[in-house]
C-alpha cells in the first residue's frame, strides 16, 4: 500500500471508530434517560413505602424523604435527561449523565438510611457508565462517588453509612473498592475500544477495497465505452472507406452465403441492403457465365486458403459490350486459423483494359514511324556517307580533300544524332536488350581510345588509357553496348577540354560477395556548376543549354550511357570542378569471361632486366609508360624535357640504356629533335629509339631513320604493339614483325572475289554499295525489287546475295521467305544472304533472322562493315 493509500486508509479507520463511538455515545445517553426517569419515580416510590409519613407526637406530616425524592430527585435527573434529549452525544452530555447517575445513588442511599444493599446501586451504575467505553467519564462517575462519600462521610456519616459516626478512613475504603471496579471496567473498555478500532480498520479496508474495485469498474466501463465509441468509429470509418472504394468488396461465409459489402456491390448487383445480407454470391449477376469458374476458385481458397486473383471477361447484357473485371478472393480467418469465409473485391478495367490497347497501339505506331523515320533517313545518309567515303579515296586537290572531310564529319555526326535518338527511343520502349559475350576489357579499351585518338589529337590533347595491373584481362558482358558508354564519355570530355589531357582509368576491385570494374574518365576541361550536375543525366540536358552555347550536341549522350550502365547492373556519377575539371565514372559488375582456351597469353618476362630512358612532358603519359615497363620488369628512368633527358645521359657512372622512348611534342626540344642529338653521340649509338607521336602520317619514314628512330608509335600506344615493338628492338623478335608491319598511309584492301546479287531499290545506294563491293574485288549484280532477285537467283549462282528489307512490289523479308521455300523444295543449297536495312531497331534484326537471312548491316553501309560482313560470310562456309 502506498504512503498516500495507507494515510487516506488511516484516516478512513479513525472516522470509521469515532462514527461508531459516537452512536454508542447516543444510544448510551437515550438509555440513560430512560433509566434516569425510572431511578426518579422507583425513588419517589421507595420514598412513600418506606417511610411515607413522620410522627411529631400525634401529629404526622409528609416524611422529608418523599419530599427529597419527590424535588431532589427531579433536580438531580432533570438537567442530565435534558442533555440526553436535546444533546445526545455530546461530551458534556455523558459527563453529566454520569454526575447525574453518581448523585442519584448517593440519593437512593440516603433514602434507604445507608443500607448496604443499597451502596451496591453505586457499582451497578459504575457498570452502566461503562457502556460509553470512555474512561473520562468513568472517572467522572468515580470522582462524584468519592466527594458524595468523602463529603457526607465527614458530616453526616448516618446518611451514607446508616451510622453516627465514622472513621476517617471510611470512605477511603469505598473508593478503594470503586477504583477496583473502575480498573476492570477501564480494562474492558480499552478492549472493546480495540475491537472497535479493528472492525474500524477492517472496515476502512472494505471500503478501500469496494472503492477501488468501484473504481476499476468504473474505470473499465468507461473504457469499454470507450471502447464501444471507437469500434463504433472504426465501423463507421471502415463502411466508409469501404464504399468509396471504386472495387465492388463482399464476403461470405463457406457456403456462400453474404455477410456484408459495401454500397457499390450492392449497386452493381441492383439488389437491396436488405436482401445483400442473405443472397448466395453465385445466384447474383457477378457470377453469371463463370459460376462454374467461381466454385473452382471456391474451393480452392477453402481448401488451400491462400489468395487468388483472376480477371473474367462479361459480356452486357443490354449493348452487347465486352466488360473486363479483375476478381480477387482471400480467406476470412477463425480464432483457429480456419478458413470460415471468403472476401471477394472486383473491380470494373474495362477503361484500363481499352487503355492498354490504345497504348499498344500508340507504341505500335511508334515503332513503325521510328522505323519509317530510320529508313528515311539512313537510306539518303548511305548514299552521302558512301559516295564521300569513295570521293575521299580518289585524287583530290588540298582544297577539295578539305570540303569532302567536311562533308563527310557533318554526315558522321547527323548519325551519331540519329543513334542516339533511336537508342533513347528503345531504351525509353523497353526494347533495348544487354547480350552477355566474352570481352578482351585491355582490346576493347585500346580500340575505343583509337577511336577517339583523332578527335583528341585534332585539338593537342594528350589521349591516355590506365588499366591497373590488378585487372582481369576478359570479362563477360556487352562489347557494343560498353564501347558506346566509354565512346559518349570520352567524347563529351574531348569536347568540353581545350587544352590538357583525357584520360581513361580502368580499375578492378573486388569485396566479400561483388566484383566490380570500375572505368572513369578524367578531363582538364571547363567543368560543370553543381547546378547543372544535379540534372545532367537526364535527357536533352546539356551543360550550356543557351543558343549563344559554344558546345553542340542534343543532351541524350550522358542519358543514354546512364541507361545503358543500368541496364549492366552498375551505376554511373560523376564529380566536377568549375575551370579545373571533370571525372565522369561508372562501376559494373565484373562477371567471369574468360574466351576459349586459344586464346594465348604471353609470359611477358622477356624485356625483364632491360634499362628504358623515357621522354615525356605530360605526367600521365610518363606513369603510364612506366608503369607498364616495370611490371613487364624493366629498369625505367622517366624525365619530362629533352633537356632533363640529356642531363642522364651525360652522367658518366650511368649504366647503359638499351631503349630510349622519345614523345614529339615537348615545350622545349620535341622529340625528333632529341633523336638527332643522340644520334651523333657515339656513346648512344646502341640505344634503340621510339618515338610516339600523334602525327604519324606527316613524318616520313626516311626522316625517321635519318634522325636514328627505329620505330614510331602511333599515341595512343596499344599495349600489345608496344610490348612486341620492344622484343624487337632488343632482338626477341623481328622489328618489322613487332612494329605491324611497314607504316603506310593507307592499309591494303583485301580482294574476296565473291559473285554478289544486290536487291536494292535506290538507285544512288545501288551505286555506292556496287563500288564497296567491286572495290573489295566482288562481281556485282543489281536488281531492283524482291521478285527480280527471287528469279535471279534460281537463273545463276550467286555467293551471296544483300537483300535490302524495304523495296516496292515485294519486300526483301518475303522475298527471303520465297526463296528460302524454294530452295527446300527443289533441294538446293540455301543461298547467303545478307539483309540490308535501314531500321536499326533490335526488333528488325530478329525479324531478318525469322525471315531466314544469314546476317545483318544496317544503314549507312560503311566499308569496314561490309568487309567484316563478307569475312563472317567465309567463316560460315569453313564451319
Amino acid at each position: 500500500m502506498s504512503a498516500m493509500h495507507h494515510s487516506e486508509w488511516s484516516q478512513r479507520t479513525q472516522a470509521l471508530y469515532n462514527e461508531q463511538a459516537q452512536r454508542i455515545y447516543v444510544h448510551t445517553d437515550r438509555l440513560f434517560l430512560k433509566l434516569m426517569c425510572f431511578q426518579w419515580l422507583a425513588g419517589v416510590l421507595a420514598a412513600l413505602v418506606i417511610s411515607p409519613r413522620t410522627w411529631a407526637g400525634s401529629q404526622d406530616a409528609v416524611h422529608i424523604h418523599v419530599w427529597a425524592a419527590v424535588f431532589l430527585g427531579a433536580l438531580i435527573s432533570g438537567y442530565p435527561c435534558w442533555c440526553a434529549w436535546q444533546r445526545p452525544g455530546a461530551v458534556m452530555t455523558r459527563h453529566v449523565i454520569a454526575a447525574g447517575q453518581m448523585l442519584m445513588g448517593a440519593l437512593l442511599i440516603h433514602l434507604s438510611g445507608g443500607r448496604i444493599e443499597t451502596h451496591f446501586h453505586i457499582f451497578g451504575s459504575l457498570a452502566f457508565i461503562a457502556f460509553y467505553r470512555d474512561p473520562k467519564v468513568l472517572a467522572t462517575g468515580a470522582m462524584v462517588v468519592y466527594l458524595d462519600h468523602l463529603i457526607r462521610g465527614i458530616f453526616w456519616p448516618e446518611s451514607i453509612f446508616g451510622v453516627l459516626t465514622s472513621p476517617i478512613w471510611r470512605p477511603l475504603e469505598h473508593a478503594g473498592w470503586v477504583v477496583f471496579e473502575c480498573w476492570f471496567l477501564i480494562r474492558s473498555m480499552r478492549e472493546n475500544q480495540h475491537e472497535m478500532y479493528v472492525s474500524a480498520e477492517r472496515q476502512a479496508e472494505l471500503e478501500q477495497t469496494n472503492q477501488e474495485i468501484e473504481s476499476r469498474v468504473a474505470q473499465r466501463t468507461l473504457e469499454l465505452r470507450k471502447s464501444q465509441e471507437l469500434v463504433g468509429q472504426s465501423e463507421r470509418l471502415l463502411r466508409t472507406i469501404l464504399n468509396i472504394l471504386p472495387q465492388g468488396i463482399a464476403w461470405t461465409s463457406r457456403e456462400g452465403v453474404v455477410q456484408g459489402s459495401n454500397q457499390h456491390f450492392i449497386d452493381d448487383m441492383q439488389i437491396s441492403k436488405a436482401v445483400s445480407a442473405r443472397a448466395v454470391l453465385n445466384d447474383l449477376p457477378l457470377a453469371r457465365g463463370h459460376r462454374e469458374h467461381f466454385k473452382q476458385l471456391q474451393a480452392t481458397v477453402l481448401s488451400e486458403g491462400r489468395e487468388l486473383a483472376n480477371i473474367i471477361k462479361q459480356v452486357n447484357a443490354t449493348t452487347g459490350e465486352d466488360r473486363w473485371i479483375t476478381l480477387s478472393l482471400a480467406p476470412l480467418r477463425g480464432e483457429n486459423d480456419t478458413v470460415e469465409g471468403i472476401l471477394y473485391s472486383y473491380l470494373d478495367v474495362t477503361n484500363l483494359k481499352q487503355a492498354e490497347a490504345a497504348a499498344l497501339e500508340s507504341a505500335r505506331l511508334k515503332s513503325e514511324f521510328l522505323a519509317n523515320m530510320s529508313h528515311e533517313i539512313r537510306t539518303p545518309m548511305n548514299g552521302v556517307i558512301g559516295m564521300i567515303h569513295h570521293l575521299l579515296d580518289t585524287e583530290l586537290s588540298v582544297e577539295q580533300r578539305e570540303y569532302s572531310e567536311t562533308v563527310k564529319q557533318s554526315a558522321e555526326s547527323l548519325l551519331t544524332i540519329l543513334n542516339d535518338i533511336l537508342d533513347f527511343s528503345k531504351i525509353e520502349a523497353g526494347r533495348l536488350e544487354i547480350e552477355s559475350l566474352g570481352i578482351d576489357i585491355r582490346e576493347l579499351v585500346e580500340e575505343t581510345l583509337g577511336l577517339m585518338a583523332e578527335a583528341a589529337q585534332a585539338k593537342g590533347l594528350e589521349l591516355v588509357g590506365v588499366m591497373e595491373p590488378s585487372t582481369p584481362k576478359y570479362m563477360s558482358g556487352d562489347p557494343g553496348r560498353l564501347r558506346q558508354v566509354l565512346i559518349n564519355l570520352l567524347g563529351n570530355a574531348i569536347k568540353f577540354t581545350s587544352e590538357g589531357e583525357v584520360v581513361l582509368k580502368v580499375t578492378y576491385s573486388k569485396l566479400e560477395e561483388s566484383e566490380t570494374l570500375r572505368f572513369e574518365v578524367n578531363d582538364t576541361g571547363i567543368g560543370i556548376t553543381p547546378q547543372v550536375q544535379s540534372r545532367l543525366f537526364q535527357a536533352f540536358v546539356q551543360a550550356d543549354g543557351s543558343t549563344t552555347r559554344e558546345y553542340g550536341g542534343t543532351g541524350l549522350g550522358l542519358a543514354i550511357s546512364q541507361r545503358l550502365v543500368q541496364l549492366m547492373g552498375g551505376e554511373i556519377g560523376l564529380n566536377s570542378h568549375l575551370g579545373v575539371g571533370t571525372s565522369i565514372w561508372f562501376e559494373i559488375p565484373w562477371h567471369d569471361g574468360q574466351v576459349a582456351a586459344s586464346v594465348s597469353t604471353l609470359q611477358r618476362d622477356d624485356l625483364r632486366g632491360l634499362r628504358m630512358l623515357v621522354v615525356d612532358d605530360n605526367k600521365t603519359n610518363r606513369d603510364v609508360l612506366c608503369i607498364q615497363l616495370k611490371n613487364w620488369g624493366v629498369d625505367v628512368v622517366a624525365t619530362a624535357s629533352a633537356s632533363e633527358a640529356l642531363d642522364v645521359l651525360s652522367a658518366d657512372d650511368l649504366l647503359p640504356f638499351q631503349v630510349g622512348i622519345l614523345d614529339m611534342h615537348m615545350p622545349d626540344l620535341d622529340g625528333l629533335s632529341l633523336a638527332k642529338i643522340l644520334s651523333k653521340k657515339e656513346t648512344l649509338s646502341h640505344m634503340k629509339l621510339i618515338l610516339l607521336t600523334s602525327l604519324v602520317s606527316l613524318v616520313p619514314r626516311g626522316e625517321l631513320r635519318a634522325v636514328g628512330v627505329h620505330e614510331c608509335l602511333q599515341k595512343p600506344v596499344r599495349q600489345d604493339r608496344f610490348y612486341n615493338c620492344l622484343r624487337g628492338l632488343t632482338g626477341s623478335m623481328d622489328t618489322m614483325e613487332a612494329a605491324g608491319g611497314k607504316l603506310q598511309e593507307r592499309a591494303l584492301v583485301p580482294q574476296f572475289g565473291f559473285h554478289v546479287l544486290v536487291a536494292e531499290d535506290n538507285q544512288v545506294n545501288q551505286r555506292v554499295t556496287e563500288l564497296q563491293l567491286k572495290k573489295l574485288g566482288c562481281v556485282v549484280e543489281i536488281v531492283e525489287n524482291g521478285i527480280q532477285a527471287v528469279e535471279a537467283v534460281f537463273k545463276r549462282h550467286y555467293d551471296l546475295v544483300l537483300m535490302d528489307c524495304q523495296m516496292p512490289v515485294m519486300e526483301g523479308y518475303e522475298a527471303t521467305r520465297v526463296i528460302r521455300a524454294r530452295e527446300k523444295k527443289v533441294g538446293q543449297e540455301p543461298v547467303y544472304i545478307i539483309a540490308v536495312t535501314a531500321h536499326a531497331m533490335e526488333a528488325d534484326r530478329e525479324r531478318c533472322f525469322l525471315a531466314g537471312m544469314n546476317d545483318y548491316l544496317s544503314k549507312p553501309l560503311l566499308g569496314p562493315a561490309l568487309m567484316q560482313a563478307l569475312q563472317r560470310f567465309i567463316a560460315s562456309r569453313r564451319n
